[in-house]
């Protein structure tokens, strides 16, 4: 299992990650801190949110794409930034 993360705001320290429920299957979560980002997937209709945190900013959504290429694109689109792969299993921006 790939993990992506994304550090979006060095102020603030919000993070954002990325990662496929099941390898193969077309299914990918991406868990937020960041208003910003959540406000973006939430106006799009590609993702659904499926978790609220409580006390706490934290949003989860789950959305489908055909691949990770298309998942990692779309999670740069909407935060604005590069993300780069790590020699661990993980992806960072």
């Amino acid at each position: 299992m790939s993990v992506l993360c994304l550090n979006t705001d060095m102020i603030k320290d919000h993070k954002t990650f990325m990662w496929q429920e099941l390898h193969g299957e077309p299914e990918f979560r991406f868990q937020t801190t960041d208003p910003k980002i959540h406000k973006r997937m939430h106006r799009s209709s590609y993702f659904k949110l499926v978790l609220i945190g409580m006390n706490v900013d934290l949003w989860v959504y789950k959305a489908s794409f055909y691949s990770p290429k298309e998942a990692r694109r779309s999670l740069e689109r909407m935060s604005g930034q590069y993300i780069r792969k790590p020699m661990i299993q993980a992806f960072f921006a």
